[in-house]
C-alpha cells in the first residue's frame, strides 16, 4: 500500500476541510491517506505553532521513509509561500508532491507583484516529481500561463444528502458559506428583504453570520447559524428549497456541490458558473431584482430544476472522483519508478 500525506487545513473551517476528510473517507485502492494540519483559525500565534508543528512532523515521517506522496493544499498568498517551504522540504527528500490548488483568485494572485508571485509558481510546479491538481476546466484556461501541460482536473465530490421536501408557500432559502467579503453574504439578506418588500413569504438560513450580523433584518425569517458540524449542515440541505450562492470569487464551492448531488436546486454569481453546470442557474446580475426573479422562476417549475440539479450533479459523485485520484496518485508514483 501506498502512503499519501495530506498537508492542510484540515482542523479549519472551510470547503478545504472537508475535500480532505472526504479522501481520507474515499481512498482509492492501494493507497492509505492521513493528514497533518497545517492550520488554526484560533489565533494568529496558534496558526503559526500549528505551522511548525507540521513542518516537524513532516520531517519526521519523512526521515523514518514512512511517505510515498505528500498531497499539498494550496490557496493563494500567503498559503502558497508557507506551501513552497513544504516542497522545498519533499524536493530534499526527493519524494513526489501534488499541488492541489483550490482558490478562486489564483490568476490574479499570479499576477501580482508585477508577474514575481506566478514565477514562483511557475517554477513550483514545473518539477519532474510534481504533479498539479486543479479542480475545475475554467482554471485551466485562466492559469494556463504557470501551469504545467500535465496539470490534472479533478471535480471536489460529494455523497447525496437525503432531502425532506415540503409543500410549502414559503420559500426556504439557505446560504452555506464562511465569512469574508468574497463570499457577499450580505446581499443574501437583501434579497430576503426585496422577496418580503414584494410580498412573497421567505425564510434564510444562513452560515457564516450571527446573530448581531442580522439585527438590520430582524423584521425577517432569518436565522444566522455561525459556523456549523457536518450534520447540521446535511440538516438544513435537507429541508431547504433553495441554496443561494452570490461569491465575487469561488474555486468550485462545496456547498454547490453538495446541493447539486442532492437535487437541491442553486442560484449563483458567475463565479460558480462552471461548477453549477448550467445557465439557468446562473444569475449574472449584484442586483437582488434579477436574484429574486430567479427564486420565483425556480419555485414555479420546482420538480424540473430538482430534476437538472440532480443531472448536474452526477459529475460530481464519489466513485468517480475515487477513480481520477487513483489515476493521478499511479500518474505521480510512476515518474520515480
Amino acid at each position: 500500500m501506498k502512503q499519501v500525506i495530506q498537508i492542510g487545513p484540515i482542523n479549519s473551517k472551510g470547503g478545504i476541510s472537508s475535500v480532505m476528510k472526504s479522501l481520507i473517507l474515499n481512498a482509492p485502492s492501494g493507497f492509505v491517506i492521513s493528514t497533518i494540519n497545517s492550520h488554526s483559525d484560533r489565533s494568529k500565534l496558534q496558526m503559526i505553532l500549528s505551522w511548525i508543528t507540521c513542518i516537524f512532523q513532516l520531517i519526521k515521517m519523512l526521515n523514518n521513509k514512512n511517505i510515498d506522496i505528500v498531497h499539498i493544499h494550496v490557496t493563494h498568498g500567503l498559503s502558497w509561500f508557507r506551501k513552497l517551504s513544504i516542497m522545498k522540504i519533499c524536493d530534499f527528500y526527493a519524494v513526489s508532491t501534488v499541488i492541489h490548488i483550490h482558490s478562486g483568485k489564483f490568476d490574479i494572485f499570479c499576477k501580482s507583484a508585477f508577474g514575481l508571485f506566478g514565477s514562483s509558481v511557475k517554477k513550483n510546479l514545473s518539477k519532474e516529481n510534481r504533479l498539479t491538481v486543479i479542480l475545475e476546466n475554467r482554471w485551466k484556461i485562466l492559469l494556463d500561463e504557470w501551469l504545467p501541460s500535465n496539470c490534472e482536473i479533478i471535480y471536489n465530490s460529494s455523497l447525496p444528502i437525503e432531502r425532506n421536501i415540503k409543500n410549502d408557500e414559503c420559500i426556504n432559502l439557505l446560504c452555506l458559506s464562511r465569512n469574508g467579503d468574497a463570499k457577499n453574504l450580505s446581499f443574501c439578506l437583501e434579497i430576503l428583504d426585496y422577496l418580503s418588500l414584494k410580498g412573497f413569504c421567505a425564510k434564510l438560513n444562513i452560515t457564516g453570520l450571527v446573530e448581531r450580523d442580522i439585527k438590520k433584518y430582524s423584521h425577517l425569517e432569518i436565522k444566522a447559524h455561525g459556523w456549523i458540524t457536518n450534520d447540521e449542515k446535511n440538516n438544513l440541505i435537507s429541508v431547504s428549497d433553495i441554496l443561494i450562492s452570490p461569491s465575487h470569487y469561488e474555486g468550485s464551492s462545496m456547498s454547490v456541490i453538495e446541493s447539486l448531488v442532492s437535487g437541491l436546486p442553486v442560484i449563483v454569481s458567475d463565479a460558480s458558473r462552471q461548477t453549477a453546470g448550467t445557465d439557468e442557474f446562473v444569475v449574472q446580475d449584484n442586483d437582488v431584482g434579477p436574484w429574486c426573479d430567479k427564486i420565483l422562476e425556480i419555485k414555479d417549475n420546482y420538480q424540473k430544476m430538482s430534476n437538472l440539479a440532480f443531472k448536474n450533479g452526477e459529475k460530481y459523485g464519489m466513485s468517480q472522483s475515487k477513480m481520477k485520484w487513483a489515476k493521478a496518485y499511479e500518474k505521480i508514483c510512476k515518474k520515480l519508478d
